[in-house]
């Protein structure tokens, strides 16, 4: 990983073959893992449909709740059915032929990572801009999202020891970062909410203090018309 004097503007590339040894094996465990996650996601959210729809323990379940735990339900099993057709059909850098470079670069005074990739993909020459979004490293593999919502997968295997440790700082300053950046958006809605919170306080205040006062001045004038009396 190359630096400035001060460290900050760092960029390093990593290349390799798209048909490297071992491909199809990682291919494979990459298919049954995507299998299994969407298989076991579909149970988890047909599951807490079937609990929002139909069991009752210490609650009453309103026809809001019992349609909506229904249309739940029935997109967990959805997705139960889908599950074997998402791992035959889950691409592995589907369309790359020969060598894929990447290269990675964080300027100065930035915090997100950018990357360019550079490859033939069908046969015509492809280069793709973008920012990294999360890199998920695992077994032989080093998942790369990008800001496109597109995956690539770099296989360790295929990488020098240089490349396999530059990537692996990567992700975890990619890690940090978007961590750090879900943090600021929570407290951000927790002080807009407590903003609002304090609004409709001092509206209610208001009205009230209105009220009070409208009620001293219809005081204050029968007070007045006693006294002429």
């Amino acid at each position: 990983m190359h630096g400035t004097e001060k460290g900050k503007f760092m960029k390093f590339s990593i290349e390799f073959d798209g048909r490297y040894k071992g491909k199809a094996k990682d291919a494979l465990k990459q298919k049954v893992s995507s299998f299994f996650w969407t298989f076991f996601i579909g149970l988890l959210v047909t599951a807490a449909g079937f609990y929002t729809s139909t069991l009752s323990f210490y609650r009453v379940i309103t026809p809001v709740e019992r349609a909506f735990g229904i249309a739940v339900m029935v997109g967990g099993i959805a997705l139960i059915i889908a599950s074997p057709f998402v791992g035959i059909f889950k691409g592995f850098n589907r369309g790359f032929k020969g060598k894929m470079h990447f290269f990675f670069e964080k300027k100065d005074g930035e915090e997100e990572w950018n990357y360019i990739l550079s490859a033939t993909k069908n046969g015509v020459w492809y280069e793709e801009y973008g920012k990294v979004s999360l890199i998920d490293i695992k077994g032989n593999i080093a998942s790369l999202r990008t800001d496109k919502a597109k995956d690539y997968y770099i296989p360790l295997r295929a990488l020098t020891d240089e490349e396999r440790h530059n990537l692996a700082v990567t992700e975890k300053e990619v890690r940090d970062y978007r961590i750090e950046e879900t943090r600021k958006c929570r407290e951000a809605a927790r002080t807009k909410n407590r903003g609002n919170s304090a609004d409709g306080k001092n509206d209610k205040k208001s009205v009230k203090n209105e009220e009070n006062g409208k009620s001293g001045k219809a005081d204050n004038a029968q007070g007045g018309d006693g006294q002429r009396g």
